[in-house]
Formats: C-alpha cells, structure tokens, sequence
C-alpha cells in the first residue's frame, strides 16, 4: 500500500504547457483566386493550391526586361528563375544584377532562420554549398553577383520601369506552396526611387563579390556612392523600407495600426523579441484594444521555437486572436477592412529589420488601391484555411493527443502506470511536475521522464513492472532537445 505522507498519483497530463501552443484545427482547404488589375499596384501571391503564383509574375518580369534586372533576394532557390535570368543575361549581354546573401556566416545564420530547414548542423552545411553552387552558375553565365549583410528585402526592378516586392524569398517553395504575398508595381515616381535604392546597395551597400571563377571565392570589396534616394511622398501608395537612416516601414505599420477604429489584420512568419521591445506591437496593439478594435494575426505554426510562443502568448494575454498555418510566410498589416493596409518582407522581430540599422527590409503602403482589395482578401483566405490556432496553456494531453511533433513520438506506454519508487524519487517528481511541463525520451532502452531540470529514468523489468528510478540533473539545454510531452497517469506502487 502506498504511504499516505506521498501522493497517491501524478497526473502528467494534467499540466499545463507555459506559455501555449499552436493546436491543428479542422479547416477548408480551397485555393486563392486572385484578381486580375491593370492598376499601377498588382497584387499577386502564393496559396497552396491556386491556379497562379508568385513565380507567374516574377518570371513575366525577367522575360520582358529589355535593358536590365535588378533583383535583391536572400537566396535564389529555383532552378527555372535561374534559367530565365541566365537567359536574360545572355540576351541582354550582361545587364543582370544580383544582390544576396555570400558570405558562409551569412547563409549559414539565415538559413537557419528558414522553418524547413532543420538546425542541425550538417543539414545547413548541406543547404550553403547547394547555394553556393547556384551563385556560381550565375556568375559563370554573365550575371553580377554582390553580397550584402543584413539584408532581407525581395525586390526586383526591370527597365526602371516596373517592379516587384514582395514577402518571398526567390525560392521553390515560395513559388508553389508557401504563403507569400506581393505587389507589382509600375508607378513611375516609386520605381524610380526603388532602382535608385538598388544602384546604392550595389554601389555602397554591398560589401562582398562573387567573381566569375570556377570556386566559390567571395571577394570583400570597398564602396562609395553619390545615389541619392528620395523620401517616401507624403501620401501613399508608397514604397517604405528600413535601412541605416529610414524607418518608414515600421512608421506604417504603427500608422495604420494607430488609425485602425474596427478591425485589424496582422501577418508574420514568426514573433521574435516583441516581449522585450513592447514600443514595436504590443503597446500599439494595446492601444488600439483599449479603442475597441477587434485584432487577428496569422503566423506560422512554430512550435519548436519557445520565443515565438511567448510572443504569441503576450499578444493572446491582451485579447489577440492567433491563428498559424504551417505554410504562412506573408507579413502585411490591414485595419477596418482594406481601408488602410501594408505589406512587406519584415517579420515582427525586434532584432531584425524594424530598427534603422538592423537590417534592409522593403514593402509597400497600399492605401486606396486594388492591391490592398487584394491582400485582404488574400488574409481572410489565410486565416479561413489556416490549420493551427494558438491555444494558451493546454494540457500535456491536448499537446500529446495534436501530435505537433511528430506521431512517432506518441507515450509508447500505458496511459496509467502503475510505479515502484523510492519515496524521494517520487516526491521529487512530484514537485517537479507542478512547476511543469514533463517530457519523455529514450536513452538507450529507457524511458527517461523529464521535468523542471531534473530526469528519472523509468525501467521496465521483465515481469512487466515499472520503477522509478533515482533521479539526475538535467540542463535545460538538453531538456529542450526532448519535445515529447509525457501524457501518462502514474500510480505510486510503492517502494
């Protein structure tokens, strides 16, 4: 019998998950069908499924280029995007600039930062040389290559007359299947002003070139410029960006939040730093709360990232509604229905992007045009189809049950267990349990549970009973490598 100075079970499940989760949840699945315009302001986008895609309108642009190309992407990922502009290249007798990211650390940290490339080392190393190898094929077929750090705007200008931004980066995915949004532009006044803040990149801003050699030999390189870049006009539409000295990106954002009196829209592909830098979102979003404005953002379901899910949590404690989808890459802000609204390749990341200084990022404020008609509908699509919602604090059992880590990681034991443990070792776990969450992992052919820093591995003998083993530090570096929530009932069996 067990002692009654002990708890007679320990229910798992029962704890709640700090801060919260991204849970599936059942959702339509119907592709976007985009408008057509002839407006000055484009929309176009990618959505799982739908007849057109970004790289409809990206490739049109480089077929069309009669003099040159202007394209600034993180990485360019796909293979029939490369062979239109190599073509374009030797149409054009040069005339194809590139601006990228070349350096190893610089595509080794960026790389890391893209959700479908798992962080392990050797998977990342894989992914620099493919694109190092891509980079090289550009450069040996007449396109100019240049690097430039920190920058995470997608953009490309064609003859000085027609442009494209956008949240995607030039890549497969992107072209197919993730969600991505953009605008093609051909208002002569903003084209102007965003060639002219390519030529600067190019002339000042990029510090290293690829040479047209056989070996992936990036060049570090000194530059000066006169360019001159105007100031975004007094009204939109307009292009926005952040840079050394601008920040009209974030300026818009907090515009349109600020004049929002209804409804507002958020999307970004993940949350970063907005607990420690509330001036960004979250005094803003209050604040547009305490008006009475209704607030629903779209993220990606990142589950594996903790400081993702603690910003999200931030936003949920305030009264916002997130929904995630496992494919959304779009970033934009609308209020009260299309009636103001950006969008743009920033994510809501307090270390990147949205400060003067830590980062190039580009959009575009798209007040008054069919392209904001567009994108809001495009973001109700969105959030109609998206699959996971935010869920603050469920149950180990909930996150056990969801399986956002895989199936193959299901408790591989009895829901209730019946333990033999020394009295110590239990109420260690006890009391480790309260504090939350518990997790599980095999070591070796141990079931291992885990809980606060502390790891009790659990045996099975060969009469089928289980016990408690002593428990063991364990740091939290290591424990966050176990995602495995532990949903079992244990019973105390005795010592």
């Amino acid at each position: 019998m067990p002692d009654r100075a002990l708890p007679a079970r320990i229910d798992l499940g029962a704890i709640a998950c700090e801060p919260g989760f991204f849970l599936p949840r059942d959702a339509a699945q119907a592709p976007f069908q985009e408008p057509s315009s002839s407006d000055p302001w484009q929309f176009c986008s990618t959505f799982r499924g739908s007849p057109t895609t970004l790289r409809d309108c990206v490739l049109e642009l480089v077929r069309a280029a009669r003099h040159k190309i202007f394209v600034t992407s993180f990485i360019l990922g796909d293979q029939a995007l490369a062979a239109e502009l190599t073509s374009a290249a030797d149409r054009l007798t040069g005339g194809v600039y590139v601006i990228s990211e070349l350096s190893e650390n610089s595509l080794r940290r960026g790389l890391a930062r893209l959700e479908e490339i798992n962080e392990r080392g050797e998977e990342i190393s894989a992914k620099v040389e493919v694109e190092k190898k891509r980079f090289m094929s550009l450069t040996r077929n007449g396109v100019a290559v240049r690097g430039h750090e920190n920058c995470h705007a997608k953009f490309m200008v064609v003859d000085d007359v027609i442009a494209w931004v956008g949240s995607a980066n030039l890549e497969t995915r992107a072209f197919t299947e993730v969600g991505e949004v953009g605008v093609v532009i051909s208002d002569p006044v903003e084209v102007d002003r965003l060639a002219r803040l390519f030529a600067r990149m190019w002339l000042a801003g990029s510090r290293y070139h690829l040479p047209a050699a056989d070996d992936y030999s990036v060049q570090n390189r000194e530059g000066t410029c006169t360019v001159t870049v105007p100031r975004p006009p007094g009204r939109p539409p307009s292009l926005i960006w952040t840079d050394e000295d601008d920040n009209s990106l974030l300026t818009a954002v907090h515009e349109v939040i600020g004049a929002a009196r209804h409804e507002l829209l958020l999307a970004s592909y993940s949350l970063d730093g907005m607990t420690g830098r509330p001036d960004l979102l979250l005094d803003p979003v209050a604040k547009a709360m305490a008006r009475g404005v209704e607030v629903t953002m779209l993220v990606r379901a990142l589950n594996h990232r903790d400081r993702h899910r603690r910003d999200a949590a931030e936003l949920h404690d305030l009264g916002v509604r997130l929904v995630a989808d496992r494919y959304n890459h779009a970033k934009a802000v609308v209020a009260d229905n299309g009636a103001m609204g950006a969008l743009f390749s920033a994510n809501f990341d307090a270390f990147h992007g949205l400060d003067p200084g830590s980062g190039l990022e580009i959009g575009a404020r798209l007040d008054g045009t069919p392209a904001l008609s567009a994108l809001t509908r495009y973001l109700r699509h969105t959030l109609t189809n998206a699959d996971h919602e935010f869920v603050r604090r469920p149950l180990q059992r909930q996150v056990n049950e969801a399986k956002i880590f895989g199936a193959s990681r299901a408790w591989p034991l009895p829901a209730e267990l019946r333990v033999r443990a020394a009295p110590e070792d239990w109420c260690a776990l006890a009391h480790a349990a309260t504090q939350g969450p518990a997790f599980w992992a095999r070591q070796n052919n141990t079931i291992e549970l885990i809980a606060g820093q502390q790891a009790w591995p659990l045996h099975q003998t060969h009469n089928g009973q289980s016990r408690l083993g002593p428990h063991h530090p364990k740091q939290p570096s290591s424990v966050n490598r176990y995602p495995s929530h532990c949903p079992a009932v244990l019973i105390y069996d005795g010592p």
